[in-house]
């Protein structure tokens, strides 16, 4: 099956795939932007949950990513709620800033202590830190990108608020980080059907892409059929001019064994007509 009416994609892959064998270091990610050139990718996802490297440190990739024809997308890693979020933003916005691509500071969308989505008061919160992190990342000519995590899709009204209520409130330079396993994960079950109709509502604010398998219960560690398939997500988000797509793995047992997975996810991408 060929997608003849897609944009065209970058192709990359995330750092976090590697995480539970290699933190973050400027040695590790200067090791990932070699393996993404030798393998003909375009950029990648450099993960740093705690926004442990340097400005300098970061400086010196990107002029490293650009000396390779590579593009890259800095990103920690923490939630709208998190209790030291304003600890990790300036470093997080000033890392993201050193680079060329997405440009674009990644929050993630977690519940607090509803077990769906969240309370009144936390939605109340939720919005006031993104519009504070859009406000801060804007200084820097970085966007906001908030990533579905784990809050339910759809809000329920009079129990939580969701990812639509979420959006719905917020300015559309505000943007959407889509992971496609995610959409099916969270704590609220969804038929493809809800998903893509999710997606087609707010496909102008996808900033870019994990593109990710949803097992039963968990993101798989290969790409296989999702059930919402990925061409039919590429597909809603045709009038970008372009898509930026990490392909990002479930950890597996070994560094060897994800790569694997990887030039296996590669492959598979071909066979479905979404590579050449």
């Amino acid at each position: 099956m060929h997608h003849t009416s897609l944009p065209p994609i970058a192709w990359g892959f995330t750092s976090q795939n590697f995480l539970g064998f290699i933190p973050p270091s400027l040695d590790a990610a200067r090791s990932f932007l070699s393996d993404a050139r030798l393998q003909g990718l375009q950029w990648i996802e450099l993960r740093d949950p705690d926004a442990v490297l340097s400005l300098a440190e970061c400086q010196e990739l990107a002029a490293y990513a650009k000396l390779l024809g590579l593009e890259v997308n800095y990103s920690a890693q923490r939630g709208l709620l998190a209790g030291d979020l304003s600890v990790i933003l300036p470093r997080a916005i000033a890392n993201t800033a050193c680079f060329n691509g997405p440009r674009t500071l990644r929050i993630l969308a977690l519940r607090g202590s509803d077990a769906y989505g969240w309370t009144d008061d936390e939605f109340a919160a939720v919005l006031k830190q993104a519009k504070q992190a859009a406000s801060m990342a804007a200084k820097q000519g970085v966007s906001l990108s908030i990533e579905n995590a784990d809050v339910a899709l759809f809000g329920k009204s009079g129990a939580y608020r969701g990812m639509d209520d979420f959006f719905s409130q917020l300015d559309e330079s505000i943007l959407w980080q889509l992971d496609t396993a995610n959409l099916f994960l969270g704590p609220v079950a969804v038929s493809p059907n809800q998903a893509a109709a999710f997606i087609q509502r707010f496909a102008s604010r996808v900033s870019y892409l994990h593109l990710k398998t949803a097992g039963a219960k968990t993101a798989l560690p290969i790409l296989a059929d999702n059930p919402l398939a990925f061409g039919s997500i590429l597909n809603l988000l045709a009038e970008h001019k372009r898509l930026y797509v990490v392909i990002e793995l479930a950890s597996d047992e070994s560094p060897a064994a994800i790569k694997t997975n990887f030039q296996n996810g590669l492959l598979y991408l071909r066979q479905i007509g979404l590579r050449s």
